[in-house]
This record gives structure tokens, sequence and C-alpha cells, in this order.
């Protein structure tokens, strides 16, 4: 068997949610797509270089006839569309993870202990020391327990063998 290609730029289909974020969390570039308008997925889609990741069999069917890309995904649990987008893909190296905002995928930028104490709980702001912002949505990221236990999860999902 040979190597993976690598994971390209999604648009993750609305009914998707929960799997765009737990790819933008692995680092993935995974944009959601929320509009139900076709025509407007098609003008998204066309030249964008994003794949579209669906479980909506005849939308897959009927992109794939013009000749976009496209992700089909029969799973409807988690840990199933990730064994499914990494059967095919590789995942982001582990390095990447925690890069991109779970809420909105734009790329965090590091954030000084003053900038988001104004933002974070007071406990939070006193223990911990890194952060990052999201230069989009504004939020604020901290390591705490979500590191250790996402990578509990991901085994749980994938196998022992990916954290």
């Amino acid at each position: 068997m040979g190597t993976l290609p690598p994971l390209p730029p999604l648009l993750v289909d609305r009914m998707l949610g929960r799997l765009a974020r737990w790819l933008r969390l692995l680092g993935a570039d995974a944009e959601s797509w929320t509009a139900v308008d076709d025509d407007a997925l098609l003008a998204r889609l066309r030249g964008s270089g994003r794949t579209l990741v669906t479980r909506h069999r005849r939308r897959a069917a009927r992109l794939a006839q013009l000749g976009l890309p496209v992700l089909p995904l029969v799973a409807d649990d988690l840990g199933g569309q990730l064994r499914e987008t990494f059967a095919r893909h590789a995942p982001p190296p582990p390095e990447r993870r925690f890069t991109r905002c779970g809420r909105c995928n734009a790329p965090l930028s590091a954030a000084t202990i003053a900038e988001a104490a104004a933002w974070v709980p007071a406990h939070v702001a006193r223990t911990q020391t890194r952060f990052a912002r999201c230069p989009s949505c504004g939020r604020i990221y901290w390591p705490a327990t979500q590191p250790a236990r996402f990578v509990r999860d991901l085994a749980r999902f994938l196998g022992p063998t990916t954290g």
C-alpha cells in the first residue's frame, strides 16, 4: 500500500459539523458550508481548490460528474467519518493540532498573557502560560486539559497509534 495523499483544503457539508470541528482541531483546513443553494455551492467549489465532504449521495454524484472534487462519506458517527476520511487521505501531522480555530477555521496566532487576560477567567490567566487567538472571531485558546482529552478521544476513534 502506497502513501496516502495529504488532506486537501475541505468544504464540509452542514450535516457534518462535528467532523468539521474535529478536522480543524487536527489542523486541517476544513471550512463549514451551511448554505443549501446548489448554485452557490458550485460557485464556491469551482476554482477554490477545496474538496466537498458530504454524506449526501446524490449531491456527491452530481458534483463528481461535473469533475469537482468530492469526498463522499457513509458513516453517521464521528469515529466512522474520521476513519473514512483518513482511509483516503493522510491526517495532518501532530504538530499541526490546535493551530486553527475550532469555530471558524482561521489559523490561530500566538497571544500574550496580557492580551488574553482580559478575555479569559482570572484563574486561567494565573495558571496558563500559552495562549492563542483567532484573528477572525477573536476566540482565545489555551492548552489546559483539552489536548490530553483530544488525544484520548482520537485514539478511541482511530486506534492508539494516532496519538
